[in-house]
């Protein structure tokens, strides 16, 4: 979770980007499936019916990589720590 937190916070200078939390078992989206938890899905902007599927490595400096690769909006760029 705290990574989660910590792109959340990072991302915030990209206005486009929104880094949300949805219980499975309490939110039940029929045309998204989850086989694992935690599964993390990008939705983009321009096709929110076809989420992409995040398969990388769970460090923040993973999930940024991916999101920048995937988003359709202007990006800002963040400065990472070593560690993330």
């Amino acid at each position: 979770m705290p990574k989660y937190e910590r792109v959340g916070e990072l991302l915030k200078v990209n206005p486009n980007i929104v880094i949300a939390k949805c219980d499975a078992t309490a939110n039940e989206i029929e045309s998204v499936a989850i086989e694992g938890f935690p599964t993390i899905k990008f939705f983009p902007a321009n096709n929110k019916s076809n989420p992409i599927d995040y398969d990388g490595p769970r460090t923040v400096k993973g999930f940024v990589e991916f999101l920048k690769k995937h988003t359709t909006h202007s990006w800002v760029d963040v400065s990472l720590t070593e560690e993330e």
